[in-house]
């Protein structure tokens, strides 16, 4: 394991994250705000079968996971800004997101790992830990809980990097 690197001496103290561990955990995701608008209307029988017979949104619960993920899917606070590659003009493909919170108040019972929940599906996970500590771990906010979502193109030798950063 590499030794932690200095801060910059020139930044600012909430300025920079805090200090934590990374537990990678894969998960499956499925696009929400970039599904297209006609499967989006193919699918709402089921996402509202899915809401009743489970109480769970598609949007909330299976849709874009939230927090600092590598691939996947943005889980966009405003509309969607996909960037085109610069060099070809092709669309660019997500590679990660750093974002200010690792889930909300709605998208904790599917996407808070299993042993930061707590044991009633009721409780305030604002308030209870390790629930509550796990939400902001990093120590980042972005904007007004916002997110910095980077992108690259995979069809371009030196694999351009382009970025979008959104808030609420």
């Amino acid at each position: 394991m590499r030794p932690t690197p200095p801060p910059d001496e020139s930044a600012l103290e909430d300025h920079l994250p805090g200090p934590c561990v990374v537990h990678p955990e894969p998960v499956t995701e499925y696009p929400g705000r970039n599904l297209p608008e006609e499967l989006k209307d193919a699918l709402k029988e089921r996402f509202e079968r899915l809401e009743q017979e489970q109480g769970w949104e598609f949007m909330i619960h299976l849709a874009e996971a939230p927090g600092i993920k590598l691939g996947g899917y943005p889980s966009w606070a405003q509309d969607p800004d996909w960037p085109d590659c610069q060099t070809c003009g092709r669309r660019t493909e997500h590679l990660l997101t750093v974002a200010s919170w690792e889930f909300d108040g709605g998208s904790w019972h599917t996407w808070l790992p299993a042993e930061d929940r707590p044991a009633d599906p009721q409780a305030d996970v604002f308030t209870i830990e390790p629930a509550s500590s796990a939400q902001d771990a990093a120590g980042v906010m972005l904007g007004d809980v916002g997110g910095l979502y980077i992108f690259e193109c995979r069809t371009c030798p030196d694999r351009p990097i382009e970025y979008r950063f959104d808030c609420s």
